[in-house]
């Protein structure tokens, strides 16, 4: 009664749904496997420097990797239904990007006002190659893809919330930080 279209992705030849079954899951490895290197770099580099990972890092970090190691063996063992795979797909953008700016957390505590912001977020590389590995309906890539990008100024602004505001700063210094640091996300989106 209409709940299926022929544009529908459950409608389309079996061959497309193996593919995207392994777009799918190598795409959740490759997270883990990335994610894996860069904490591990991280920590190994930083074990008692001022940017030492802390416990909900380490947390953080071990959901992620085994989010992405989940989608991967749910995709290789086919156990998400065909009718689910780009939900699946979508939720592996936006929990991924959640949780590469899990780290973020806590971050006020080495915030000063002056503190430049150099580079981008990891979290635009997520979202621009994305797409190319999950192709879906442009709306839906756009609303997974702003989902991603928010992710970032969510967890840092629900970090000073929970941690209090960086001493001698107001909140007018840490919005222009946060929107520094992450419009290129939503540029990315």
């Amino acid at each position: 009664t209409g709940s299926h279209t022929t544009t529908d992705f459950a409608a389309l030849d079996p061959e497309i749904h193996r593919e995207s079954y392994t777009r799918i899951g190598s795409a959740a490895l490759a997270y883990a496997v990335a994610y894996v290197l860069g904490f591990g770099t991280w920590w190994a580099l930083e074990p008692s420097g001022m940017y030492a990972p802390t416990a909900s890092d380490f947390a953080a970090a071990s959901l992620s990797i085994l989010f992405g190691a989940a989608i991967f063996f749910a995709c290789r063992r086919r156990i998400i239904s065909v009718r689910h795979l780009t939900r699946a797909a979508f939720a592996l953008q936006v929990v991924g990007a959640f949780g590469i700016n899990a780290s973020a957390w806590g971050w006020e505590r080495y915030f000063k006002p002056d503190t430049p912001v150099v580079g981008i977020a990891w979290v635009c590389v997520w979202i621009l190659v994305f797409p190319t590995v999950i192709p879906a309906a442009p709306r839906t890539t756009l609303a997974a893809a702003l989902l991603a990008a928010i992710s970032g100024p969510l967890i840092m602004t629900l970090s000073v919330l929970a941690h209090g505001l960086p001493a001698g700063t107001g909140w007018g210094d840490v919005s222009r930080f946060i929107f520094t640091l992450h419009y290129p996300a939503v540029i990315s989106a």
